[in-house]
Formats: C-alpha cells, sequence, structure tokens
C-alpha cells in the first residue's frame, strides 16, 4: 500500500521553518499551474460561437452545389477559430523562443502537445502547434460526417469520425467488428470536435509524416497547402492511399465552394 506523504506542518505545527519549506515547495507548482491555465486563455474568444450539428439545416430540394456549400459555411467559422487559437500559442512559443526564454507555460504547453520537455525541444514543439489548411479539415470533415447527415455526426456533434476507447465515452457502431471495443466519441459541441480533430492530427504518432511535410514547407519559407499534406492521412482510414486519393479529388472539385463564403463563385 503506498504512503501519502506528511507535510511537514502537519506533524511539527505551522512554524517559519514549516511555513519557508511549504512556499518553496508549492509555488513552482502554483507558478506551472497557473502558466498551464495561461496558454488557454486566448482560447475562448469572444467571437466564438459554439455550434450544434442539429443546428446545420440543409435543405434537400436545393441543388447539391448549394447543399455543399450551406456545409462549408457552417463548418467554415469553426474550422478558422480553432486554427486562430493554435496560431496565437504558435506565435507565442516563436516569439519565446527568439527572446531565449523557457518560461513555465512552454513546458505546460509542451505537456499538452504531448512533448517532453527539458527546454531545448522547440522544433518538435513547433512541429506539432501548428495550423491545417482550412480546405483539408473541411473536406475531412465533410467525408468523415456524410455531409454532416451521419448519426454520429447529428447525436454526437463528431464531424471528423474519431474514435474513443472508454466505455460509454461515445456511440456504438452498428457494424462494429466483432472483438472490438472502440466508440464513436460524442462532442458537446462541433467546435469539440474540431479542436479534437485538430489535436489527434498536430500529436498522434499516425500522422508524423503530415506534420513533417508541414514543417518542411515552413522551412522553405511556404505555406503548406491541403492536397500536399493530403499524403499524410493515410493512417486516417483503413483504406489508406485510396483515402487520400478521395481527399484529393475532394479538395479539387470544391476548392472554390470552400473558400468562397460569399457567393460561391
Amino acid at each position: 500500500m503506498s504512503r501519502i506523504p506528511v507535510w511537514p506542518f502537519e506533524s511539527g505545527g505551522l512554524t517559519l521553518k514549516n511555513l519557508a519549506f511549504a512556499t518553496l515547495t508549492l509555488a513552482p507548482l502554483a507558478v506551472i499551474y497557473l502558466a498551464g491555465q495561461n496558454i488557454y486563455r486566448h482560447y475562448t474568444a469572444p467571437d466564438v460561437h459554439f455550434m450544434q450539428a442539429s443546428q446545420l439545416r440543409i435543405d434537400e430540394t436545393v441543388n447539391v452545389r448549394d447543399r455543399k456549400k450551406a456545409f462549408f459555411d457552417f463548418m467554415r467559422p469553426v474550422v478558422e477559430a480553432e486554427n486562430r487559437r493554435i496560431l496565437k500559442l504558435r506565435r507565442r512559443i516563436l516569439a519565446a523562443r527568439q527572446a531565449g526564454q523557457r518560461p513555465a507555460w512552454v513546458a505546460a504547453a509542451a505537456k499538452d502537445y504531448g512533448i517532453e520537455w527539458s527546454g531545448n525541444e522547440w522544433r518538435a514543439l513547433l512541429r506539432r502547434v501548428d495550423v491545417l489548411p482550412l480546405e483539408l479539415a473541411l473536406v475531412q470533415s465533410a467525408n468523415e460526417s456524410s455531409w454532416g447527415r451521419s448519426r454520429f455526426a447529428q447525436q454526437g456533434n463528431n464531424m471528423f469520425g474519431q474514435w474513443c476507447f472508454r466505455k460509454g465515452c461515445g456511440m456504438v457502431p452498428k457494424r462494429r467488428t466483432v472483438g472490438t471495443s472502440h466508440e464513436v466519441a460524442a462532442y458537446g459541441t462541433v467546435n469539440a470536435s474540431v479542436r479534437a480533430y485538430l489535436k489527434n492530427i498536430n500529436t498522434t504518432p499516425a500522422y508524423r509524416l503530415l506534420r513533417e511535410l508541414r514543417q518542411r514547407a515552413r522551412r522553405r519559407g511556404m505555406e503548406p497547402t491541403a492536397s500536399q499534406l493530403a499524403g499524410g492521412l493515410a493512417p486516417y482510414s483503413e483504406r489508406g492511399a485510396a483515402y487520400v486519393s478521395d481527399i484529393r479529388a475532394m479538395l479539387k472539385s470544391n476548392r472554390a465552394l470552400m473558400l468562397d463564403a460569399d457567393t460561391g463563385s
């Protein structure tokens, strides 16, 4: 049985010596905790609207083009808001590195993104704390949610078909393979689904190639394109290379609709 440590002032009273010990011990922990909270300070900007998939109402009587545009118009501001959140954190990290600083909030961010931080893993951290092209996220959400009409989207705000592995964490697929126990994750908002998707792409080992492709483009001073990064999505589906081809085909045929929020031209 593990033994719970006893603080000095629990056994010896609250003396000046014990108070000094507690201050020196707890203060650094408090700084790390508050720094961890601080990296999320900008995550709930007042202009962010939390959306439910049930709010996505597409008139089935209109033409396919208008239905697609309605879906992209619904998802676009959510993806853009989450990308802004990541970009703001990335810029703070870049500024800290340039200034030669190693504040506690950087260590907290590294932990959040699955990096073992000793103070020198800037490149690894920046490989993960980065945005995805808007078009890539929009096309994947359309593909994985059947344009917002799937049961998992409508009942669980899951716009990317993401799984979870704890009983009761989501919805059980009707055609789940015998012997497997995964569920399709349920989220409180569409925003949470987008955030989980971006964190998945940015941290899961399966998508290391995508992150490397993105970082290579950055080093060359170029903006990574959706089509380029789609090459790192083979692990997202059991279909592998065929899935990548489908995503790239969707990118090509829907690009104008995705990027034009006003006229759809």
